[in-house]
């Protein structure tokens, strides 16, 4: 009985699991002499851009919008 509910619970967490899953994308722009320059993430259409140092510059929505 204990494994048979111990086995539910992990499916159920892992059925949860997948449907909070984010995609995420980190880009590294570098200077001229090979240093990272600024940190770009992409998630879940937005995107927020860091100095080297991960201090926050921006943040903002991507546009969907096509021309």
């Amino acid at each position: 009985m204990r494994f048979a509910i111990i086995l539910c619970l992990l499916i159920a967490g892992c059925g949860t699991v997948t449907e909070f899953r984010q995609e995420r994308r980190v880009i590294d722009v570098y200077d001229t002499q090979g240093r990272v320059k600024e940190h770009v993430i992409i998630e879940n259409g937005y995107i927020t851009i860091y100095d080297r140092d991960w201090k926050s510059k921006g943040y903002g929505k991507i546009s969907d919008r096509t021309q």
